[in-house]
């Protein structure tokens, strides 16, 4: 079994260092692939930035995605977990 916890905490990170999104994409779909090769488990843990800003109280799953505009950079972050949700569901 494996446990995909990796990514930077907090979006102060992804803020200073923009361009670490783009390793956590290339990481994301490189556990996916070790993880079909291997034939494990594979638990993917994402965050509730997917959803964009709070607007009617807590998120849930089966919320809309309200993406940020691109010119902020914690949108990226978002974008990027979301992104890693598609491609974990891919794989599946």
């Amino acid at each position: 079994m494996i446990y995909h916890l990796a990514a930077r905490i907090g979006v102060g990170h992804i803020l200073a260092d923009p361009l670490s999104m783009v390793e956590e994409v290339a990481d994301t779909r490189a556990v996916c692939d070790f993880a079909r090769s291997s034939k494990a488990v594979l638990v993917y843990v994402s965050s509730s930035e997917v959803y964009g800003p709070l607007v009617n109280g807590p998120s849930r799953e089966t919320d809309a995605v309200s993406c940020l505009p691109s010119l902020l950079a914690r949108g990226g972050y978002g974008v990027t977990k979301l992104w890693g949700e598609h491609c974990v569901l891919g794989y599946v």
